[in-house]
């Protein structure tokens, strides 16, 4: 990518990008490549490899997961939601977001409310809060071109490009149906978001709104650079081991289902005089016990994090001198179903989240650290951490029988809840089983029902939202460190 995580500090390093340059209010982010970057067939890697990439990730159809990190790139969340530009037919001029706000607030291309009047602005103002800005941006990172010019001029207004979808919108906003009246629908395209190759070693990305941030998203594997060529030559076979080319310091030599991944050293990977290793043998493994067993008959050289089982974390081997044992920044979490019942109930939900004992969770797990929100204690240096939840089953109960679960005395009644519409869908991770049998069995402790259990693969859990009350469980952490001389691994 770009730039990779520091390995100890997770801070964001140079990689394909040797530098980058990043103006005052973090709109605007430039990024100078290196000049000896290849892919793993020898082809150079340009900027506007990255450009490619970055557009392909949100493409509507492709339905990438993680292009919400992305979203604060000019119009790329209009794209990858399949949004469209609304133009005057007579005029051929583009109606302003500014335009749609009341009166007093305007909203940019992310729809977030802005100080800017809701009148819009003659061509002459525009041109002049255009030079404003471009002046205040300055041209030392790289060159002004047209298309600069087009990601600073006012916002333009995004709706949906669909009519179902204008209708929806039509309906919540009476107001924005009368100013788009006889106007054309234009669909924001790929070529709309905001990323440019200035020159084929030179990345400039503007942002819709201040987004310091944004450096730290960077080494995310969304925005790692993909071969075009490659890519559009072979469709969807492009990452089989045969047609597969990538940029980092390994490429792939073996694939073979549920058996083994192999990858070995990439001769053209831009920092290979440091790249210690010739081959990594991958073992797809699911089991804990065998994958510690494989690594103490020295099968394989080291084993995923998280797949120490809890006995042997308390039996003394943190102490010893292979584990590497050091914080990490990740957060485990559970998306529930929100569309139907009894899910689809505020009070349900927070009741549930009421009758976990997350202290006990995190004793359970040994390694890991219970939060009682979603921001981790600790992770916004200088700032408070938000109280969140924590175990009260007399409030879980009483919010149960407020939303109907109740007997005739009005108190919370466990035969009353219709668990045959919920269910824990969790991934094949033995981990994650046994996470979702530690909660299922808190539930019963404390609120009296058995939510049935489901394992399914990652790919289902990550993206079903089917059956009626479904949850399921995903999980999110940021890179870790990790060894550089490590040939075998079992991984989940």
């Amino acid at each position: 990518g770009l730039a990779e995580y520091h390995p100890k500090t997770m801070e964001p390093i140079p990689a394909i990008a040797e530098r980058w340059v990043i103006d005052e209010d973090a709109t605007e982010f430039v990024f100078f490549l290196r000049h000896d970057a290849k892919f793993s067939n020898g082809d150079p890697i340009t900027a506007q490899d990255f450009v490619y990439t970055i557009r392909r990730g949100f493409r509507p159809e492709l339905a990438a997961r993680a292009a919400y990190l992305g979203y604060d790139i000019q119009y790329a969340e209009a794209y990858n939601s399949l949004g469209a530009f609304v133009r005057d037919p007579q005029t051929g001029r583009f109606l302003l977001a500014s335009e749609a706000a009341p009166a007093g607030e305007a909203k940019n291309a992310g729809g977030e409310a802005t100080t800017q009047p809701a009148a819009p602005p003659t061509e002459a103002e525009q041109e002049a809060e255009l030079r404003k800005e471009l002046s205040r941006k300055g041209e030392e990172a790289a060159p002004d071109t047209p298309f600069h010019h087009f990601m600073h001029s006012p916002a333009r207004l995004v709706v949906p490009a669909d009519e179902k979808g204008r209708e929806k919108t039509f309906k919540a906003d009476p107001k924005l149906q009368a100013l788009v009246a006889g106007k054309e629908f234009v669909p924001v395209r790929a070529e709309d978001i905001g990323v440019e190759a200035v020159d084929d070693y030179t990345l400039r990305i503007t942002m819709r709104q201040p987004a310091p941030y944004f450096l730290g998203l960077v080494p995310h594997q969304f925005f790692r650079v993909v071969p075009q060529k490659v890519v559009e030559r072979y469709g969807v076979n492009w990452t089989k081991p045969e047609n597969f080319v990538g940029s980092g310091p390994f490429k792939l030599q073996e694939h073979r289902p549920y058996n083994n991944l192999t990858v070995v050293r990439n001769p053209y990977y831009w920092d290979a005089k440091n790249v210690h290793l010739d081959q990594i043998v991958f073992y797809p493994l699911e089991d804990q016990t065998t994958m510690m067993n494989l690594y103490k008959a020295g099968e394989v050289d080291a084993t995923y994090n998280h797949t120490v089982p809890a006995s042997w974390l308390k039996s003394g081997v943190r102490f010893m001198k292979d584990y590497m044992d050091a914080p990490e920044n990740g957060s485990n979490y559970w998306q529930i179903n929100t569309t139907k019942p009894p899910m689809d109930d505020k009070r349900v939900r927070r009741a549930f989240n009421l009758a976990v004992d997350r202290k006990a969770l995190g004793d359970y797990r040994v390694v890991s650290k219970p939060n009682s929100s979603f921001v981790p204690e600790g992770i916004l240096h200088g700032y408070p951490s938000p109280p969140g939840y924590t175990l009260n089953v007399e409030e879980a109960k009483r919010l149960l029988a407020e939303a109907g679960f109740k007997d005739a005395s009005g108190n919370f009644d466990p035969k009353k809840f219709p668990v045959d519409q919920v269910e824990i869908a969790y991934n094949t991770s033995e981990s994650n089983r046994q996470i979702a049998e530690f909660v299922q069995a808190q539930w019963k402790q404390n609120l009296g029902v058995t939510i049935p259990l489901r394992c399914a693969r990652s790919s289902s859990t990550k993206g079903s939202r089917a059956g009626p009350g479904g949850r399921e469980t995903t999980w999110t952490r940021s890179p870790t460190s990790a060894s550089s001389r490590r040939r075998r691994a079992a991984t989940t």
